[in-house]
């Protein structure tokens, strides 16, 4: 019975554990705590604030609405120098008739708010129906197709003029379909950025983000719509081929305060493309228009507060403290000119037990007897 209990007590109630050696060495100590000290930092200041590793994160989805105004003066055609009734060229360019609109025949298409186009030069072809030599009420025939040399028809080509002193009415939504949470622009904090670099902040009390066609244009690197466009075969302006803007939303939680949200607006100019839209009005009367085509991307990373997103950055960082651990052995072991040392303190060598005289197992088990099983 002793027997057994004895054995029992070496097989299951016994506990193993680690040895630790304890180098007395500042050196060792130091580098050891230069990376535990990297390691937490990474942790907290990494891992967990700066990338917010305790918030749920996850893609945004959104939309934005978006309406065209004219200013309230603008000045005679006369005064702007790429219209003909001021000079017949300018900037080697030849000019055009100007026109002035209003924003909402200035914006297209006309009610979608998704994309907005801004229109800086209109092509009208026109064709007067008594001209043609059949009846096209209805268009029943492959004469009545209106082309540019058409008996009747009449071309022209104007600038609207000042259109970069209208303004951009922008609203937008952001909604999280797995948090399960939208907010509009509004209740929002907002930034304008520019090359990397924040321009400054919008005001928290806006109805709405509202720039003029001169800030996105200069947000975005340009300089002038009188400048060349570099549209391959064309030797036109800016303002005659058109300017292609991308207009970046990105959205994420603030850092001083999750709660609240934050988006940034950063414009870059998509070169050396030519942007039109047609609109056929009717059998006898059509538009091409050639102006700013804002292409409008939401992006970002957002999400409420999350315990277990909180716990994983943790428990990632925490794992970091046993690669420390390991390059610091190493450091002990195979660099450091006292690695002789190190080796001897860390590593206890036995002897060898298979040649040794030892005691047989069964003088083990008498040892480990109780007395009255002895007699």
């Amino acid at each position: 019975m002793w027997a057994l209990r004895q054995k029992l007590n070496g097989v299951l109630f016994q506990y193993e554990t680690v040895k630790v050696v304890a180098i007395r060495d500042w050196k060792l100590g130091m580098i050891y705590w230069i990376f535990l000290f990297g390691i937490v930092c990474y942790i907290f200041l990494y891992a967990v604030w700066w990338k917010q590793g305790y918030l749920s994160l996850e893609d945004p989805d959104g939309g934005i609405r978006a309406n065209l105004m004219e200013p309230d003066y603008l000045s005679e055609a006369s005064m702007y120098p790429y219209c003909l009734q001021n000079q017949p060229t300018f900037g080697g360019s030849s000019n055009l008739d100007c026109i002035f609109v209003s924003g909402d025949q200035a914006y297209f298409p006309a009610g979608v708010t998704e994309r907005p186009f801004i229109t800086t030069r209109l092509r009208t072809t026109s064709r007067d129906p008594s001209q043609l030599a059949v009846n096209c009420t209805p268009p029943s025939s492959p004469s009545c197709i209106m082309r540019a040399n058409s008996n009747g028809t009449t071309v022209t080509r104007q600038y609207l003029a000042g259109i970069e002193d209208y303004t951009l009415f922008i609203d937008h939504i952001v909604y999280g379909l797995q948090n399960r949470f939208a907010k509009r622009s509004v209740e929002m904090n907002g930034q304008v950025w520019q090359d990397g670099k924040k321009l400054y902040d919008l005001d928290p009390n806006r109805i709405g983000d509202i720039f003029t066609v001169r800030q996105l244009l200069q947000y975005a690197g340009v300089s002038s719509l009188d400048a060349p466009s570099g549209v391959a075969g064309s030797s036109g302006t800016l303002r005659y081929d058109g300017v292609q803007l991308l207009m970046v939303i990105e959205y994420s939680n603030g850092l001083s305060d999750s709660t609240k949200l934050l988006y940034k607006y950063t414009v870059v100019q998509i070169p050396y493309v030519e942007t039109a839209r047609f609109e056929g009005v009717s059998s006898d009367l059509a538009l091409n228009r050639h102006g700013i085509d804002i292409l409008v991307v939401q992006t970002g990373r957002i999400g409420p507060f999350s315990f277990p997103a909180l716990l994983t950055s943790i428990v990632g960082g925490v794992v970091l403290l046993g690669v420390a651990t390991f390059i610091v052995d190493r450091l002990a072991l195979w660099i450091l000119p006292q690695k002789k040392a190190y080796g001897d303190a860390k590593y206890e060598l036995t002897a060898e037990l298979a040649t040794c005289s030892c005691m047989s197992p069964t003088e083990i088990q008498m040892t480990e007897m109780h007395p009255d099983e002895k007699k």
